[in-house]
């Protein structure tokens, strides 16, 4: 009945003298009571499986030659379609990945040059609207013209004339 040595139910009945039937439905019996029985530790089914036990599975499976592929599906409960099926998938996730990368380094490209551009107007704005700030002046000094900006005309002496 159960157990390693499970005998048949005709077996045991005619062993013990007990009729079959009445062994058979205490079998049943005990089976519903808790804690009488250890049903079998059910592994989870391979479309149950996340993607990290799944990635495992292609790769230790691509290590495998033809006829040890056939024993690792079976004692893992695989077919070949899906295993094929699961790597498909892993090759179109990495190469959705691969072009991610391309766009993101595209974008990245596009916005190192605007902000390129944007420093180089920026810089030119400066230099435009500083000329215009700074008026050159001119100051006699025996004979001689030098220039220098208003800001520092203004500092060194009252004394200066506009160009």
């Amino acid at each position: 009945m159960a157990g390693p040595e499970g005998i048949s139910a005709n077996a045991l009945s005619k062993e013990v003298g007990i009729s079959q039937p009445s062994l058979s439905r205490w079998l049943r019996e005990a089976g519903r009571i808790p804690g009488m029985s250890n049903p079998p530790k059910q592994e989870k089914s391979p479309h149950r499986w996340s993607a990290e036990e799944r990635w495992r599975v292609i790769l230790e499976a691509s290590s495998l030659s033809d006829d040890e592929l056939g024993a690792f599906l079976r004692r893992k409960g695989l077919h070949v379609s899906q295993l094929e099926e699961w790597r498909k998938s892993a090759m179109e996730s990495l190469a959705v990945q691969k072009s991610k990368r391309r766009v993101m380094s595209k974008e990245m490209k596009r916005i190192r040059e605007l902000e390129k551009e944007l420093r180089r107007k920026d810089k030119a704005l400066a230099e435009v609207s500083g000329t215009r700030r700074q008026r050159y002046c001119r100051r006699a000094d025996e004979n001689a013209f030098t220039w220098f900006t208003l800001d520092a005309a203004a500092r060194s002496s009252r004394q200066y004339r506009s160009a």
